[in-house]
């Protein structure tokens, strides 16, 4: 697993891959705890992804254990793709163009959560060759709300992500 947003994207452009980034708050969030101890780092998960993409993990921590520079990084990329809850994993383009949103909480075949959490990733593989991710439809009132606040700044999206992210 890589550690910084722009090796990772260097490495994708030169092997002619996606990113899949991992998204974690390692000492706060046990969803995240979970999904690192018994997915991200296990053997069958990183076998199964390493060829396909650059592994990604970008963690927030409430505990002062990284250094200054790549916080401000992970808080970046994390603003960048609208991260706002824990575990995510996002599939990125080497143009750090996002191609695809991971689904965690669909549910999914398999025995254990390690196997269901590979078969989620395995579900939003990219077609070869695909450049583009796939356009979505918006609901009714979402696009009736994205329209009416366009370019404005809005006091819920404020709230939603200061109340789901950690403190910086």
């Amino acid at each position: 697993w890589l550690t910084r947003y722009d090796a990772a994207l260097a490495e994708a452009a030169r092997r002619n891959v996606p990113v899949l980034a991992l998204f974690t708050g390692s000492d706060w969030s046990p969803a995240s705890k979970a999904f690192q101890e018994e997915v991200a780092f296990q053997g069958e998960f990183v076998s199964a992804f390493t060829g396909e993409y650059v592994l990604l993990w970008l963690d927030f921590p409430t505990r002062g254990t990284q250094p200054s520079d790549v916080v401000e990084e992970n808080q970046r990329v994390r603003e960048r793709y609208g991260v706002i809850t824990y575990p995510a994993v996002l599939l990125i383009g080497a143009d750090g163009e996002l191609k695809r949103t991971v689904d965690l909480s669909a549910p999914r075949p398999g025995q254990t959560y390690g196997e269901r959490m590979i078969a989620a990733v395995r579900g939003a593989r990219l077609p070869p060759g695909s450049p583009k991710k796939p356009k979505i439809e918006l609901p009714p009132l979402q696009k009736a709300v994205e329209a009416s606040t366009e370019g404005k700044s809005t006091t819920a999206s404020v709230v939603k992500t200061a109340s789901t992210a950690p403190a910086a």
